[in-house]
């Protein structure tokens, strides 16, 4: 059994322990996301979501599933409700980013950076997006506008 298989036998048992325990569903459905099991990973955060409708973490999470699932409409309505708009764009970039998609995760991630110039984890999305594409960051994005970042994480 690997470790994935492993831990996702210990999260089933604690949701059959606690089925209504928000955290444990959502362990369990990021176990099932992890091994490409994304009908079952959306089904399990839209069951911890049910319990916890404006948890955040749970939120991301099936966006990110939705995402992977090719459903990025559906992934960009659940990143918008996680967060604010700049963290709701650097999560769907990265989305993109992750699908392959580098013209519009470069867009997004500019959109987040033009949001919140402050965050430094959109700013260097954006950098490595635009290396890969062999693009220049637009110049009004170029430094940092209000100092850095405060530690937050969308992924």
């Amino acid at each position: 059994v690997g470790e994935h298989e492993q831990a996702a036998q210990l999260h089933r048992r604690a949701v059959e322990l606690e089925p209504r325990n928000a955290a444990y569903l959502n362990n369990l459905a990021f176990s099932d996301f992890v091994r490409g099991r994304l009908e079952e990973a959306i089904a399990g955060f839209e069951e911890a979501l049910r319990i916890e409708p404006m948890h955040a973490r749970i939120r991301n999470n099936l966006g990110f599933a939705c995402a992977r699932a090719g459903r990025l409409e559906r992934a960009a309505e659940h990143f918008s409700r996680a967060g604010t708009p700049a963290q709701a764009r650097h999560n769907l970039a990265y989305a993109h980013e992750l699908a392959g998609d580098l013209a519009r995760a470069f867009d997004l991630y500019a959109q987040a950076v033009r949001l919140a110039p402050e965050r430094e984890l959109s700013r260097r999305g954006l950098e490595q997006v635009a290396s890969r594409l062999g693009r220049q960051v637009p110049p009004d994005l170029g430094e940092a506008k209000v100092g850095y970042s405060n530690g937050e994480k969308e992924r």
